[in-house]
């Protein structure tokens, strides 16, 4: 565990690969492919306001 706020690492110690892109861009790919592409709601279930609010702009 940390024992001061030196301790801590922060952007500069970060070291993203090429490796590291190529499994983003793919779990990014894989993300919106099972998204439907039609949602339908019959009213019943409670949902979160901000997706109630995104249904009626919708």
């Amino acid at each position: 565990m940390a024992k001061n706020i030196r301790d801590f690492r922060d952007h500069t110690d970060l070291r993203i690969t090429r490796e590291d892109l190529g499994r983003f861009q793919e779990a990014l790919k894989d993300f919106w492919k099972a998204v439907p592409d039609h949602i339908s709601w019959n009213g019943t279930a409670l949902v979160p306001t901000w997706f109630a609010k995104a249904l009626k702009a919708a």
